[in-house]
């Protein structure tokens, strides 16, 4: 996709304004799971054990890496992007794992690839758990939704863009480009 003569539009983020945005979401949903599970079974199967938070730890990083493979697949399959033109790792100095493509996409086809970690990781646990009464699940979905907000951030900036615009992810800052 040819962007030499598009209008280039910067959009950027704020790490602080994203980080409490996911602590007061997680926060949230948490408040939301114990009243859910109030009105809905009256008891609930929730213990906090050193075995079940560690179980939680390693269930939430695993859910971390499927977050981040639901974008890979999103960018691969509805973004056509080459295998060899996305990159995923972590960055350890600020704490976060990403997923991004190295070639333009069009503006839905990002948001597929934003939303697909939300559904798949953070909003069927969080409503399977609320359904069957697996209060650890529904935990471990809230944990995964306020992972998402950075995602969601990103999704509401696009917003204001065209479906065919053409949008890319800066490789290392917090922002993105739009071509139109």
């Amino acid at each position: 996709m040819e962007i030499k003569n598009m209008r280039e539009t910067v959009v950027t983020f704020s790490v602080l304004a994203v980080t409490i945005a996911s602590f007061a979401l997680t926060i949230g949903l948490i408040i939301i799971v114990a009243i859910m599970h109030g009105l809905l079974h009256n008891k609930s199967d929730f213990q906090i054990t050193l075995g079940s938070l560690l179980f939680f730890i390693v269930c939430f990083l695993i859910g971390i890496i499927v977050h981040e493979i639901m974008h890979i697949i999103g960018f691969r399959y509805a973004g056509k992007v080459p295998w060899n033109k996305i990159v995923w790792g972590i960055d350890w100095k600020k704490g976060v794992a990403y997923a991004q493509s190295k070639n333009v996409i069009k503006v839905k086809e990002m948001r597929i690839a934003l939303m697909l970690p939300f559904f798949i990781t953070g909003a069927i646990p969080f409503l399977l758990g609320i359904i069957f009464n697996v209060m650890f699940l529904s935990v471990l979905g809230a944990f995964l939704i306020g992972g998402c907000a950075g995602d969601f951030a990103y999704y509401i900036k696009l917003r204001k863009f065209p479906d065919e615009a053409l949008v890319k992810d800066h490789p290392v800052k917090p922002q993105f480009f739009v071509y139109e």
